[in-house]
């Protein structure tokens, strides 16, 4: 049975930064719970995100976590593959891996039995929780529409549905797919400040492009995610006109 929350769910970072960074900071991650605090998702967004999401989650409040991801490659599969074996040791109800694809390396059967090959995960806890997954390139999607099946070792987009609210991850941001999503209504679009993965748009990218690639009111639905350094993050955040990534410390920890 699906129940329905009493109030929004939690969602928001409890970080900024891409490593490599100092200890005490934390990593870019995306979490959302439900409102009783007993439903955590993760979702990777950079690699290196271990101990942010493993501090989070490891508390004793969140009985059932589920790890999604932008890519399952190599830079990400030993945070998922810690994480996911980790939280297990802590006796939590249920560690799932959502991810679209098959995992790209052996692991043991629990953790396999565990993995989830879904494109959309919809909470047991709480109805305004949905998250998808889309393919973040065009020539990948047209690819699966050619070949009319799944596609593998791709990047996606993490679409995040909250009620009334959406949080779109891009793993690679083009005009593309901002096309897709832009004009959602209640969409925030949460991209990295000046460097990307994988390439595709930045926030720089997109304020640069605002009033003559894009509308502005368009850009106005950016957010920025993640720094490259402490340095960027620091005059960025004192300059005061960029927008960030609601942080939910406060909410979650």
């Amino acid at each position: 049975m699906i129940l329905r929350a009493s109030t929004e769910p939690i969602s928001g970072y409890t970080g900024y930064l891409m490593q490599p960074h100092p200890s005490n900071y934390n990593t870019s991650v995306l979490f959302v719970a439900d409102y009783n605090k007993r439903e955590l998702n993760i979702i990777l967004t950079q690699p290196g995100s271990y101990s942010t999401a493993y501090r989070v989650a490891s508390m004793a409040n969140y009985q059932e976590v589920n790890i999604f991801v932008t890519c399952l490659d190599a830079s990400f599969m030993s945070d998922v593959y810690r994480l996911a074996k980790d939280l297990r040791r802590l006796n939590k109800k249920s560690i799932h891996i959502i991810f679209p694809e098959r995992l790209p390396m052996q692991v043991d059967s629990v953790i396999k039995m565990n993995h989830f090959k879904v494109s959309t995960f919809e909470s047991k806890n709480d109805r305004n929780i949905r998250i998808e997954y889309h393919l973040s390139k065009e020539s990948d999607y047209n690819a699966a529409l050619q070949n009319n099946a799944s596609v593998n070792g791709c990047v996606y987009d993490i679409l995040v549905r909250l009620g009334q609210k959406m949080i779109f991850v891009p793993g690679v941001l083009s005009m593309w797919n901002l096309a897709k999503w832009c004009n959602c209504k209640g969409i925030e679009i949460h991209v990295p400040y000046s460097t990307t993965l994988y390439g595709g748009l930045s926030y720089l990218d997109l304020e640069d492009k605002a009033g003559r690639d894009i509308d502005y009111a368009i850009f106005r639905d950016c957010y920025v995610n993640s720094f490259a350094s402490t340095e960027e993050y620091s005059i960025v955040r004192n300059n005061g006109t960029v927008r960030l990534a609601e942080n939910a410390s406060k909410y979650l920890l």
